[in-house]
């Protein structure tokens, strides 16, 4: 009897784990009412005050994908983890990206070697990821943060980032 129940336990837990596990790679609740996946939002980098042959300077404001951010910051949150200042390059790199696609006159500033994403925008980004079940905050130290993937967010990432049937990539 007392080996059935220790049998029985066992089981239990081992049952225990492997659900705690599948509902940290499950879509969290409540997220289908919050912007994702092709929808767009703003995203705002000071290109500083240098002014380049197209007369381009201070800040560009480019409207981008939450996929594409997603694809630009989870990559960067996986292994050791992403500080602010990773992401908000990461965030200013996509832009610039942009910029390229859109052939924008933004797109040839001197600017973007030092460009640094609004404080707003980033609090936005990282607030989204968050709310979506992406990625969770460790302080270490009083002022320092790294962001890394949540299990869901692993999942995500290498969603977006996998090479789809067909693509020469």
């Amino acid at each position: 009897m007392k080996d059935e129940l220790l049998r029985l336990r066992r089981e239990i837990d081992n049952l225990n784990g492997e659900l705690a596990e599948a509902k940290s790679r499950a879509v969290p609740e409540g997220t289908e009412e919050l912007a994702q996946g092709d929808e767009e939002t703003i995203l705002v980098v000071d290109l500083g005050v240098e002014q380049n042959r197209n007369n381009v300077s201070g800040s560009v404001t480019f409207s981008v994908r939450w996929n594409d951010i997603l694809r630009a910051v989870l990559p960067q949150t996986l292994g050791g983890g992403a500080d602010p200042q990773s992401v908000a390059s990461a965030l200013a790199s996509l832009t610039q990206q942009t910029a390229i696609r859109w052939r924008d006159t933004a797109a040839d500033h001197d600017g973007w070697r030092s460009a640094v994403l609004s404080r707003s925008d980033y609090g936005k980004v990282m607030n989204q990821m968050v709310a979506l079940g992406l990625v969770v905050a460790e302080r270490l130290g009083s002022r320092d943060t790294v962001w890394y993937a949540t299990p869901y967010g692993v999942q995500v990432g290498s969603r977006l980032v996998a090479v789809k049937r067909g693509s020469s990539s």
